[in-house]
């Protein structure tokens, strides 16, 4: 299938008239949620704790599936009676809990596409997104509203607005309150075909402009069943999601969902002993999150001799977690495992492996500079090392396909590969390989290789590759060589300019903020030590007073351009002196 044949398919969602499926089934995903919750009409559907401002939890809030159907159905009928149509585009800012779930659902069963864009993603990301989007209906909280005021031309496509307040703060807007003292019967449920755009979600852009992608009822399902053959799950298990809209998934499964007392914008910064007791209050045995949320949970649970002993899998994920956060990992989920998968919004997840081959072998392979142990490819799915190049690669039969060992791009395709951008043909056309018969690979942008065990190791980003001389090295493979090191909280590898030459310099981000001079150059000692032992030519080794710039999504994945021009600037301009240091690297051959 090539790129034109997929937009016709996409543009067949414009095409449907109100009660005509085409001749197909209907596969639009609430009639799966709704499948799920009949059957289980009493049982807990979302629990949200109660938190007191002094961070204490005081109670939770129980909603059954039944209440949950009601909800939606009552929203469904409120936005279809406010002159909603199908195929509109509906940007839903809704705080995390059970408006947002209800929200989602109740748009797509009456055929409206939900945008949903991560709001901790940044605010000219955020706008951009906007743009691309070109909402019909905007959906949110007021401060939300404030941002649409304050950057009104970047909503001109939204003709309905709805606000989340128990009184109208806007008088143009209308009051969810009041869509959803509506109607609650059954309604009406707007037939989907297989691959249909049903909701649009964005990337985060941390290595490139945001882009929309495409989720159809195909790739949903795929998504499902993904789930269940990989992690066993079954109704019986209870999910904490850390990133909201992974809920959609876990209760189509007929999972209990509790949401997590997190403030997406900022989740590094809850209260690790609070999420801790929800977890076991709630008996959690599912949950997925970054490895700066998880890790610092875990950090203060083995501080404190804390445990979660029903927790059957915890997936950590988003960038890659240090052996030493691995280890704790191991202390807290003694029932269970923890799984450090690899996936993408555009395809996830495609990998995944667990502690229990997760053995110190690995970790020490993984801490010797031979990348980050992401596993096998998940069920249905086929993965391929192929050439590194920024060259489009339209066909598969033209990719360079790598053997065990070649470090090369990641490409996968399966069920859960989704096949476009969001009116985006240069974007689609970067990212997509066809084969002869339709199937469409992704090309991931991460780099990797497989080893002697089918095993995929994840070497980093395409584009935070660096160069010295006529070698090439990869951000995490190197990254790990020095992350064991005393004083030494993170690290990153970055190009810069040095004398008109391209050189690797290592970013620190130390534990202490304040070093003394005496404590910087043991540390330099140890890097260089280090460099020499894995022949890496470091030329310049630079002390970041702050944490690293990060992304805001997971707030794990470190934004290495910006730590590039502040080493550049800070050479350039001979500011900082104190933190920077030169590396005389004397008979160090290219890795």
């Amino acid at each position: 299938m090539m790129a034109s044949q997929i937009n016709a398919t996409h543009s067949s969602a414009q095409k449907h008239a109100i009660g005509d499926s085409g001749g197909n089934s209907n596969q639009n995903i609430y009639l799966t949620f709704e499948e799920v919750a009949q059957k289980q009409p009493s049982k807990t559907a979302v629990v949200i704790p109660i938190i007191h401002h002094q961070r204490e939890v005081l109670s939770y809030q129980y909603y059954s599936f039944d209440d949950l159907l009601l909800s939606i159905r009552k929203y469904a009928n409120g936005f279809l009676s406010a002159g909603l149509k199908p195929d509109m585009k509906a940007l839903v800012f809704i705080k995390p809990g059970l408006e947002l779930i209800s929200i989602a659902f109740a748009l797509a069963k009456i055929g409206i596409v939900p945008v949903l864009i991560d709001a901790g993603i940044g605010m000219r990301n955020v706008l951009d997104c906007v743009r691309q989007a070109k909402p019909d209906i905007f959906i949110g909280i007021p401060k939300a509203f404030v941002l649409k005021i304050c950057n009104h031309q970047a909503f001109d496509s939204v003709k309905f607005n709805f606000i989340d307040a128990g009184h109208c703060i806007f008088p143009s807007y209308i009051s969810l309150q009041k869509i959803k003292d509506g109607d609650d019967s059954e309604g009406y449920t707007h037939p989907r075909d297989a691959e249909d755009l049903t909701f649009l979600l964005f990337t985060s852009g941390s290595t490139g402009a945001p882009k929309g992608v495409v989720y159809t009822p195909s790739i949903f399902q795929g998504q499902l069943a993904t789930l269940r053959s990989t992690f066993s799950l079954t109704p019986d298990d209870v999910d904490m999601p850390i990133i909201p809209s992974l809920v959609i998934g876990t209760l189509c499964l007929g999972m209990k969902v509790v949401i997590p007392p997190i403030n997406p914008l900022k989740p590094t910064s809850m209260d690790p002993k609070v999420i801790a007791k929800v977890v076991n209050d709630c008996g959690v045995t599912f949950s997925f999150g970054s490895p700066a949320v998880w890790g610092k949970i875990a950090r203060f649970s083995v501080d404190h001799a804390i445990n979660f002993p029903k927790m059957k899998h915890l997936l950590v994920a988003g960038a890659p977690s240090s052996a030493t956060t691995l280890r704790l990992f191991r202390k807290i989920v003694p029932n269970g495992r923890f799984h450090t998968p690899l996936g993408a919004t555009e395809c996830t997840p495609i990998t995944t492996i667990s502690s229990d081959e997760l053995d110190e072998a690995i970790l020490s392979r993984q801490e010797s500079g031979g990348g980050f142990c992401v596993g096998r490819p998940t069920r249905n799915h086929t993965i391929r090392m192929i050439g590194i190049t920024d060259d489009d690669v339209p066909m598969i039969s033209e990719a360079k396909v790598l053997s065990e060992g070649d470090i090369g791009e990641i490409i996968v395709k399966g069920p859960v590969v989704t096949k476009l951008y969001y009116e985006n043909k240069f974007a689609t056309r970067k990212a997509k390989i066809y084969e002869s018969n339709g199937e469409v690979w992704h090309r991931t942008g991460d780099v990797g290789y497989f080893d002697d065990q089918g095993r995929i190791w994840f070497c980093g980003r395409k584009a935070h590759m660096c160069n010295s001389g006529d070698e090439t090295y990869y951000s995490v493979k190197v990254e790990y060589c020095f992350s064991g090191l005393a004083g030494i909280n993170r690290v990153a590898l970055v190009n810069i300019s040095l004398h008109g030459q391209k050189v690797l310099a290592l970013c620190i981000e130390p534990t202490q903020r304040f070093m003394s001079p005496t404590a910087r150059r043991t540390i330099v000692t140890d890097i260089v030590q280090v460099a020499r032992c894995y022949r890496i030519p470091l030329r310049v080794i630079a002390f970041h007073a702050r944490q690293f710039p990060v992304d805001k999504r997971h707030h794990a994945k470190i934004e290495r351009h910006l730590l590039a021009k502040w080493v550049q600037d800070s050479l350039t301009r001979l500011r900082c002196n104190w933190a920077i240091y030169h590396v005389s690297m004397t008979n160090i051959a290219a890795r």
